[in-house]
């Protein structure tokens, strides 16, 4: 049953005179299964609107409407839906029949900071000094963790979702020019290079991926920000042995890296009929502090039904994305991972996005090394080469399991996550990423999840009081805390470099809890420590001093 609410829309006609002019514009819209084929109508006619597009599983259309500048339309109410974005029709109440409009919802790729270009036989090699690691200028020993998770048994693919890749066409045949790329691409067998939908599945040539951008099955890279996404990906794979694991280029930034909303739709549509399991977006919208993308966010959501993981940039705008809205990483949806970035292992970069609720890990991505144009490899900073080290050790861990489970996957890496000071308050865990410790707790028998899955607020609203004693301490210390509602609650002691040292799990407990930790066995080094206190989503942090342990 449908409602209709009456809309003004108000243009500035100061700017046109008294011509009644018609406005024209895109718009997506999404429709609730609930909305009828007369819903659906009513608000087509409403709109004058006439159909271009429409793509599934998502359910987006991109409708071209016309409307009078200055007139009052009629639009129906339906149970569902989006409220217009006010930047669609100024001065409406919006209908929630609708999304945002298209020109609006555009997507800034992460900007490319310091652009260095520099020579392949310039980069270290395996095996050499620093060859290993993927980040210049980070000691080797403490980031050896973040990037190290052995690849399982079972395939598994990603969609990088991005500016395409170095790429071109030699007779008939789409040849990936980067060497360290080339063996993690998923070529599909049942399509050709000849113009010709092979295999039906409504996108021609879609060998690779496919290029949503200008509609065919070369998505060629011309700004080298995809290459670089995808050099982080597979270099991670490349450390691991990840062989078994392959990725799919699906285009969707231009010349100027951005790109129209509903191709971002079209291309996670894409990608959940591929039966891929993680998702790389580092771009975030260009209205930053607007609630834009609105219909992208939605696919996000059906993506989750089809057990897809969207790894998602935390944005470079130095912003608190619990308090100002950053589109898509600011969106709450169990089945996104958001990833800031750090300076190696020691402090926040400084253009970093970051939130207690909304930002989930965090791992170092000043000064990566990855490919680049012409078969070369650069230097770059940014979230945008944050998220697909998050992105390729999801696809690790995922290989480890007998069948999809993307729930596992980021539960595993959230619980171990590597505890970092300097990251209290600033993500979900205060962690940085750490592949190795979050397959150890994948092949956990039983991980409680549901306290992680789920972005809620992060208030103290459980732990009521807390001390810990004694501070110095030598041989043990006492965590005394009180709860006031039954909890699982996790007490662990890491070093001033975020090595865990000592972990405990007290189940259902309630009330005052004194609880002691024992350092019984383990050769301590005098000096700070720190004690982390977690009750689901309450979190305290407090540092310790070791004296005299030996």
């Amino acid at each position: 049953v449908s409602k209709s609410k009456t809309l003004a829309v108000l243009f500035f006609l100061s700017l046109l005179g008294s011509i009644k002019a018609q406005m024209s514009f895109d718009l997506i819209i999404i429709f609730k299964p609930t909305a009828t084929w007369a819903n659906i109508t009513a608000t087509k006619m409403a709109l004058s609107a006439v159909q271009l597009d429409s793509t599934f599983p998502s359910r987006a259309l991109l409708w071209r409407c016309s409307v009078p500048i200055g007139s009052t339309i009629t639009l129906p109410l339906f149970a569902g839906g989006f409220v217009t974005s006010a930047a669609v029709l100024p001065g409406s109440t919006g209908s929630e029949a609708v999304g945002v409009i298209c020109q609006s919802g555009q997507s800034d790729g992460v900007g490319l900071n310091d652009v260095f270009i520099i020579p392949e036989s310039d980069i270290p090699r395996e095996g050499q000094q620093g060859g290993s690691s993927i980040y210049s200028g980070c000691t080797t020993v403490a980031t050896d963790s973040i990037v190290n998770c052995k690849v399982g048994k079972r395939m598994v693919k990603i969609a990088v979702m991005d500016s395409g890749i170095d790429c071109s066409v030699v007779q008939e045949n789409i040849v990936i020019k980067h060497d360290s790329i080339r063996p993690f691409v998923c070529y599909r067998t049942t399509e050709k290079l000849n113009n010709v939908d092979d295999d039906n599945n409504g996108y021609k040539d879609d060998i690779i991926g496919y290029d949503f951008v200008n509609n065919d099955g070369v998505p060629e890279d011309s700004t080298g920000h995809g290459t670089f996404v995808s050099g982080v990906i597979t270099r991670v794979l490349k450390r691991n042995s990840g062989d078994t694991i392959k990725f799919f280029a699906l285009k969707v930034l231009n010349r100027q890296n951005k790109g129209f909303e509903y191709n971002f739709i079209r291309a996670l549509d894409y990608a959940m009929k591929q039966k891929v399991e993680v998702v790389n977006c580092s771009f975030v919208s260009s209205s930053i502090l607007l609630d834009t993308m609105t219909p992208f966010t939605s696919a996000i959501l059906t993506a989750r039904s089809y057990g897809v993981l969207v790894s998602l940039a935390a944005g470079n705008n130095a912003l608190n994305i619990d308090n100002q809205w950053v589109s898509p990483p600011s969106y709450q949806s169990d089945n996104t991972i958001v990833t800031g970035a750090t300076v190696c292992t020691d402090s926040i970069a400084s253009f970093s996005n970051f939130g207690k609720r909304n930002a989930d890990v965090f791992t170092p991505a000043k000064n990566v090394i990855s490919t680049w144009l012409n078969n070369s490899f650069a230097i770059h900073s940014g979230t945008s080469f944050a998220a697909p080290q998050t992105t390729a050790i999801a696809a690790l861990l995922a290989s480890n399991l007998s069948a999809q489970d993307w729930q596992r996957v980021k539960c595993s890496i959230l619980r171990g996550s590597s505890y970092r000071a300097f990251l209290s308050g600033k993500c979900r865990r205060s962690g940085l990423l750490n592949g190795q410790a979050a397959k150890n707790i994948l092949l956990t028998a039983a991980i409680p999840c549901d306290d992680l899955l789920n972005k809620t607020d992060v208030v103290l609203e459980n732990i009521q009081t807390l001390s810990v004693y004694p501070n110095p301490f030598s041989s043990s210390i006492t965590v005394d805390f009180t709860l006031k509602n039954a909890a699982t609650v996790d007490v662990n002691l890491y070093n001033n470099i975020g090595q865990l040292i000592v972990t405990n799990r007290i189940n259902g407990i309630v009330g005052q809890n004194q609880h002691p930790l024992s350092m019984k066995g383990q050769k301590l080094d005098d000096g700070i420590y720190f004690i982390q206190i977690m009750a689901g989503q309450d979190e305290i942090v407090r540092k310790v001093i070791c004296a005299g342990s030996r």
